[in-house]
């Protein structure tokens, strides 16, 4: 009875292992196909926020948010705002942002 069990857990451990992969794999799709439709602008890092953030281990460290300015083509300013990790960008720095042509509101930065 428990040999059974035990096959039963390792095939379920299987398919969710499986799913999870397939899953991945749609996403990496998705986010290649919606990057080749993005627009590209230069945009501004107009402020940077910090967070103090303490680790599994207990060692503390930073991470840093940036708020971003860019105009889009339809010569409307658009902003957002990303988390950066342990990279400080200083205000004022150009960054390239990547933004739905159809809803500017829809953007990001590769770091």
């Amino acid at each position: 009875m428990g040999f059974i069990i035990l096959m039963i857990i390792i095939t379920i451990i299987i398919l969710l292992l499986l799913n999870a992969n397939s899953y991945n794999s749609y996403q990496i799709r998705r986010i290649s196909y919606t990057r080749q439709r993005d627009k590209q602008a230069t945009g501004k890092v107009t402020s940077l926020d910090s967070t103090r953030r303490t680790g599994q281990y207990g060692r503390s460290y930073i991470t840093y948010t940036i708020t971003y300015s860019f105009k889009a083509e339809d010569e409307k300013t658009y902003t957002g705002r990303q988390s950066v990790g342990s990279r400080k960008l200083a205000v004022g720095t150009s960054v390239t942002v990547y933004y739905s042509p159809s809803n500017p509101n829809q953007n990001r930065i590769n770091y």
